[in-house]
C-alpha cells in the first residue's frame, strides 16, 4: 500500500521560490552576455549592466566607473527582472545614430541567451523539488 499526502501549500511556496530564482538567474546570464558584447571605450556602459528584481540587485561583473544615475530601478512587479543601464548614450550604442553605426549589445546578448531559459528552470526545478522526486521515486520502486 502508498501512502501519499498533499502538501499544496509547501509546494507553492517552493514555486513561488523557484519563479523568483529562475527570472534572477536569466536575467544574470544576459547581464553577462551584454557586458561582454558591450563596446569598451572606458568602461562607463559595460559597468553600468546591472540586473535588479523587487528583492535582489546584481552589480556588473565588469569593474568600471560608474557615475550617480546610471544603474537602473528596480521593477514594480514580482518575478520581473530588468537587465540594463540608464547611461545616456545607450541607446545610441545599440541602435546608432545618423553619424554612427550601431554597436548592439543588448538585443544580442538576449538572443543569445534565449534558449538558456528552460534548461535554467529544469536545472533549478530539479535542486527545488529533489525531496519529492526522491520520495516520488522511492514510491515507484516499491
Amino acid at each position: 500500500m502508498v501512502k501519499s499526502s498533499w502538501n499544496g501549500r509547501q509546494i507553492k511556496l517552493k514555486n513561488k521560490k523557484l519563479q523568483a530564482r529562475n527570472v534572477f538567474e536569466y536575467g544574470i546570464v544576459i547581464q553577462g552576455n551584454a557586458v561582454l558584447a558591450c563596446p569598451k571605450d572606458t568602461g562607463r556602459l559595460a559597468a553600468s549592466i546591472t540586473v535588479k528584481t523587487r528583492d535582489k540587485f546584481n552589480p556588473s561583473p565588469h569593474k568600471g566607473p560608474t557615475q550617480p544615475g546610471d544603474l537602473i530601478e528596480k521593477p514594480n512587479a514580482n518575478n520581473e527582472a530588468l537587465v540594463g543601464t540608464n547611461v545616456d548614450y545607450a541607446t545610441y550604442q545599440e541602435y546608432g545614430t545618423r553619424k554612427m553605426s550601431p554597436q548592439p549589445y543588448m538585443r544580442p546578448a538576449a538572443d543569445i541567451t534565449q534558449g538558456k531559459a528552460i534548461q535554467l528552470a529544469v536545472r533549478n526545478g530539479r535542486m527545488e523539488f529533489k525531496d519529492y522526486f526522491d520520495e516520488w521515486a522511492r514510491v515507484i520502486k516499491k
